[in-house]
C-alpha cells in the first residue's frame, strides 16, 4: 500500500525529490516498468546511447574507461527483449569467433564481473528498469486503450516520445543490435500509429503533433507519413499534406536513395498531391 501511495505522489508530481528518498529508504520495490522516475536501483537505457546507471552512479560513460564485456551482457538483454536469453546465443553474439570453450571462460568471467559490480542483475524486475521494458509495458497499454481517456492517450504519446531517444544502441553495428534496433523501430511505428488512431476521433490536432513528432525520430516511416497525409487532407489543409510528402520523398532520396513507396504514392495521387 505504502509503494502504491509513493508511485501515485511520483505520478502527480507531488514532492518528487522527498517520495524518491522515502523510496531508497524503505527499500520498496517497484511495480510499473513504465515509470521511469520511480527511483530503480539499476536503470538501463538502450534507445540511443547506451547508459547504466546503479543507485544513480553510472556504471559506463562515454570516454570512461570501463571493462565492456560485462556492460555488452546488458546490451545482449535489452536486444533480446522480455524472453529469456539462452547463454548459448549470448556468447555467439559476443564471441562469435571463438571456440565453445573460449566462449564459455569469456561469458562466465563477464558474468562474474558484471555480478560483483550490479548486484541486482538477474535479480527480479521489481529492481531493474529498463526503456526495453518500459516500451513493451506501454505498448501493451496502448493496444488495449479503447476508451482510454484524452488524457491518458496525452500522457501515453509523452511516455513513448521520451522513451524514443535514438536508434536501439547507436552507434553500434553488429548483426545481433541491427536485427534488434530494426524490431523495436517496427515496434515504435507501431505504437504511434494505434495511439494516433484512438487520438484522432478524440482530438485530430493532438494526433498531427504526435505524427509530427514521431517522424522527427523515424522520418522513413512512410506509413507514419500517409496517415499523416491523409488525416490533413481529410482537413482540408492541402499545403500541409503537400509538404509532408515533399519531406517524405526528400527523406527516403537522402537516406537510402529511394523513392515512396507505390502505395504512398498512390495515395498522393488520389489526394491531388502530384
Amino acid at each position: 500500500m505504502v509503494g502504491e501511495v509513493a508511485q501515485a505522489a511520483l505520478a502527480r508530481g507531488i514532492e518528487t525529490a522527498y517520495v524518491r528518498r522515502f523510496v531508497r529508504r524503505l527499500a520498496l520495490p517497484g511495480s510499473d516498468p513504465a515509470q521511469a522516475d520511480w527511483p530503480w536501483p539499476l536503470v538501463l537505457r538502450a534507445f540511443g546511447e547506451f547508459e547504466a546507471v546503479l543507485d544513480d552512479a553510472p556504471l559506463a560513460r562515454a570516454g570512461a574507461k570501463t571493462a565492456q564485456r560485462p556492460l555488452d551482457l546488458l546490451r545482449v538483454l535489452l536486444a533480446q527483449g522480455p524472453t529469456p536469453l539462452p547463454v548459448a546465443t549470448a556468447m555467439q553474439w559476443l564471441w562469435p569467433d571463438a571456440d565453445a570453450a573460449a566462449q564459455r571462460k569469456s561469458f562466465d568471467v563477464a558474468l562474474l564481473r558484471l555480478r560483483l559490480n550490479a548486484r541486482h542483475v538477474g535479480a527480479a524486475r521489481q529492481w531493474v528498469w529498463s526503456d526495453v521494458s518500459a516500451l513493451q509495458a506501454l505498448m501493451h497499454r496502448i493496444g488495449s486503450g479503447h476508451g482510454a481517456t484524452l488524457a491518458q492517450l496525452t500522457d501515453w504519446s509523452r511516455q513513448l516520445l521520451d522513451l524514443l531517444r535514438g536508434p536501439f544502441l547507436a552507434g553500434e553495428d553488429a548483426d545481433w543490435v541491427l536485427a534488434a534496433r530494426e524490431r523495436y523501430r517496427q515496434r515504435f511505428v507501431l505504437g504511434v500509429a494505434q495511439l494516433a488512431g484512438l487520438l484522432e476521433p478524440l482530438d485530430a490536432d493532438a494526433a498531427i503533433r504526435l505524427y509530427a513528432r514521431a517522424l522527427d525520430v523515424e522520418p522513413l516511416a512512410e506509413s507514419l507519413s500517409r496517415r499523416l497525409m491523409k488525416l490533413h487532407a481529410e482537413r482540408g489543409d492541402r499545403a500541409e499534406a503537400l509538404r509532408v510528402w515533399r519531406a517524405c520523398c526528400t527523406m527516403l532520396s537522402l537516406a537510402e536513395g529511394l523513392a515512396p513507396s507505390r502505395e504512398t504514392r498512390a495515395l498522393a495521387v488520389q489526394l491531388g498531391l502530384v
